[in-house]
């Protein structure tokens, strides 16, 4: 009978100690032993539960893409030179972030510090949730667009909108768990304040149900789209490659609507792009380089690529990554030292852009058409893009930079433009050139009309903050009733 006993006491250990094991697998564990006597945050329902159409024209009409300049002088339109700089806002070089892995710490961590959010001591922080403690940043990270206003960083997220796992049953949009302090993945509700600061989504891994071809990655792929469209009504277009698979990247090249793909190493047809914009580059297709920084942990380590990109003259595009490390704050650092090396505070030389905007940028540059004319004394500027090779529906960052040379423009002159112009800003740069930012997102006036009402019903210093970010991107006629509004 001892024998008996000492035998089922260590089946029992056994079975235990295989549970446990089981537990730490999990990708989500929940509250642990200390923790489960101590009240769980409520997360709100309703507005915190709706999501933002982010849809954008499935046509869009050039015709009423054109702006008019009052000039003085006497005035010779041969004499006259309009293009577009190197890079958005006439900068020097452009540096991206991406997260891997759907983290929500690409929110609760990147995003909430280069706005100026609340930073709760959980990193697993949600759209919704009630905050713990935790602090505010002291300032938003950006930049300025060369015309005296701020544009601040945008990152990028790989996301998995059609996946899940033994304990969860969709990531993004889980029924069996909460997302709380505890949930480690981004939400679709997470997204949507991203999304309106301009930050963007990838795909990555894929739920290939088993079929882990080139096909069964495609379908997966194209399940995927469908999902994210159904949520936030618009699609994605860049490829993170997950696990360095390349199967994902050739299966890619089978699906257009994905334009670009990003990659850590060698892909199935060669080493991945180091991009520069020194000359002109089609980005269609190519798998561009970005470096892991999980493996050099340090803002010393990280930096010094990114000081030789700013001095280097070719207007170099660098590109990190991370799954949201242990040890985050040193990427929150190398953020906060862009803002004041090369950011705001400091040069203003950088452009923190994500993979979409300088794609779509770049595609602008190479593809649309200027048709200058005068009329009179004014200088009458026509805009018109070809969408063969990039459909509206996949445009989201439909705005851009021209450059002006040869004109001299009147002291607080006002210039007009046609009605699919939304945002508009200019001034003279150091070499007597004109540079003008011309936004032609209606987007950009559904986000005003969102953060100025958000404003109205809450009334508080980081809503008119917000408010006014976007309020002040619109061209003067636009954005004087949202002023009267938030005084």
């Amino acid at each position: 009978m001892k024998k008996l006993s000492y035998i089922l006491h260590g089946l029992l250990f056994f079975a235990i100690c295989m549970t446990m094991n089981g537990c730490m697998k999990d990708a989500y564990k929940g509250p642990g032993e200390d923790e489960k006597e101590k009240p769980e945050p409520p997360v709100p329902d309703g507005e915190d539960d709706y999501l933002p159409d982010f849809s954008v024209p499935k046509n869009f009409d050039w015709n009423e893409a054109y702006v008019k300049i009052p000039l003085t002088g006497n005035v010779n339109i041969d004499n006259i030179k309009v293009f577009f700089p190197h890079l958005k806002y006439n900068k020097s070089f452009v540096y991206s972030y991406t997260f891997d892995d759907c983290t929500v710490m690409a929110y609760s961590r990147g995003f909430c510090t280069i706005n100026k959010k609340w930073i709760d001591y959980h990193r697993f922080f949600h759209v919704g949730q009630e905050r713990t403690t935790g602090s505010y940043p002291d300032k938003t990270l950006g930049y300025t667009d060369g015309c005296g206003n701020e544009r601040r960083f945008t990152v990028g997220v790989a996301i998995w909108p059609d996946s899940r796992n033994q304990n969860i049953d969709d990531f993004m949009n889980p029924t069996t768990h909460k997302p709380d302090k505890y949930y480690p993945h981004l939400v679709w509700k997470d997204v949507a304040p991203m999304l309106d600061f301009g930050n963007e989504i990838y795909f990555h891994d894929i739920d290939t149900h088993g079929d882990d071809t080139v096909d069964g990655i495609l379908n997966g792929m194209k399940k995927s789209q469908n999902i994210t469209e159904s949520f936030l009504g618009r699609k994605m277009k860049i490829l993170a490659r997950p696990g360095g698979n390349n199967d994902y990247v050739a299966a890619a090249r089978l699906y257009d609507d994905i334009v670009f793909t990003a990659v850590e190493s060698k892909t199935d047809i060669g080493s991945p792009l180091n991009v520069t914009f020194d000359n002109e580059i089609d980005l269609n297709n190519v798998s561009q380089y970005r470096r892991f920084v999980e493996s050099t942990p340090t803002l010393a380590q990280l930096w010094p690529n990114i000081s030789a990109a700013s001095l280097s003259g070719t207007y170099p595009w660098l590109h990190d990554f991370s799954h949201g490390p242990e040890n985050f704050q040193y990427v929150l650092d190398l953020f906060t030292k862009l803002n004041d090396e090369y950011g705001k505070d400091g040069s203003d030389c950088v452009w923190f852009a994500t993979l979409d905007e300088v794609y779509e940028y770049n595609y602008l540059r190479n593809n649309c058409i200027i048709e200058k004319s005068l009329s009179g004394n004014d200088l009458i500027l026509r805009f018109s893009c070809p969408s063969s090779e990039l459909p509206d529906e996949l445009m989201f960052h439909r705005d851009f930079s021209v450059i002006i040379e040869g004109v001299s423009v009147p002291t607080n002159t006002s210039i007009s433009s046609g009605k699919n112009v939304y945002g508009l800003s200019y001034a003279k740069q150091k070499d007597d050139n004109w540079m003008i930012n011309i936004n032609c997102n209606k987007s950009l006036m559904d986000r005003a009309e969102r953060y100025t009402s958000l404003y109205e019903k809450e009334k508080s210093a980081s809503a008119k903050e917000d408010a006014l970010y976007f309020v002040n991107q619109l061209r003067e006629d636009l954005r004087k009733p949202f002023e009267n509004r938030i005084r």
